[in-house]
């Protein structure tokens, strides 16, 4: 999270979304999870809040969202004063720019804000590494949104965060949306993965945490590390996704990609400008959520 304004009472921050750069699904585990090689990278669009310490009780204030134990804010805050034993409350307000069941975390990163925001808050002291346990609980993407969010590989069902220290280049995205909701789990159910060994799980994990970065996407070779394994089968259900992919690709985009489970889809630039460029070339309807936004290298504020 970025923190805007912060008292002993209460705490305004922006919470980011992500794209994952990679999606890679190694097979079904034997837990019924998927193995997954994730690339993940925040991005320069933001869900705002307000967390506030109350003497009790939890409530949620976010238009056209779920205000009740359903929403992950909820849930986070609920984990949160049931683990740390703190008496005490919370009242979050949650303003979305992020699109919701997107493929951008924009719930996931939400949950992550409001336990990092509440540890602040009731000064509790609790480490990076015990917040990414509690947002495991809640989510596989959660860990990655906990502190200042770093690109990062996410491993096993994407819990496992392993933060890459190297700078990226400088990237910017046109994302589209088209207003449309991909479940994550069908999305998953729909994709056959072959069973994996427990005994492969350590080896793939530390050959994720070698691989590295290309210097810059559209340089030769350098698009190869990007993918995403998901798209067939969500394409396969939903043909308007793939559409828009064609409709970046035919305006010029150089890489394109789905983000996560979908829906959004995203093209990937060296420049503002080429970016631009794109999405007024793109026959995108005007009633999709269209945006430029660049890719968070470094963040500033947070909360280590």
């Amino acid at each position: 999270m970025i923190i805007d304004k912060q008292s002993e009472e209460r705490i305004e921050l922006r919470a980011p979304a992500k794209v994952n750069l990679r999606l890679e699904v190694l097979g079904k585990r034997p837990d019924g999870f998927h193995e997954v090689r994730l690339f993940m990278v925040a991005i320069e669009l933001f869900d705002k809040m307000v967390v506030e310490r109350r003497e009790s009780g939890i409530e949620i204030s976010c238009p056209g969202i779920e205000n009740g134990p359903g929403n992950l804010a909820w849930k986070a805050a609920e984990l949160f004063f049931t683990e740390t034993g703190v008496a005490g409350g919370a009242r979050i307000e949650i303003e979305k720019d992020i699109p919701a069941q997107a493929g951008l975390g924009g719930g996931s990163s939400d949950a992550a804000a409001t336990l990092d925001a509440l540890d602040i808050l009731y000064r509790t002291g609790l480490s990076e590494e015990k917040r990414r346990e509690l947002a495991a609980r809640l989510g596989s993407d959660i860990p990655f949104f906990i502190g200042t969010p770093r690109p990062a590989w996410a491993l096993g069902r994407g819990e496992i965060i392993v933060p890459v220290e190297a700078e990226l280049p400088e990237m910017w995205l046109v994302l589209i949306h088209p207003g449309i909701g991909v479940s994550t789990p069908v999305a998953y159910k729909a994709l056959e993965a072959a069973p994996i060994a427990e005994s492969a799980l350590t080896a793939l994990r530390a050959e994720s945490m070698n691989t590295r970065l290309p210097g810059a996407p559209w340089e030769k070779n350098g698009g190869n590390f990007f993918l995403n394994d998901l798209e067939p089968p969500v394409f396969a259900h939903y043909p308007l996704i793939q559409d828009i992919k064609g409709m970046l690709q035919e305006a010029g985009a150089p890489l394109t990609l789905m983000s996560g489970s979908g829906s959004s889809v995203f093209g990937l630039f060296p420049e503002e400008g080429a970016a631009r460029g794109v999405l007024n070339r793109a026959r995108i309807p005007e009633t999709y959520f269209r945006r430029v936004v660049r890719i968070l290298r470094t963040v500033s504020g947070g909360t280590d």
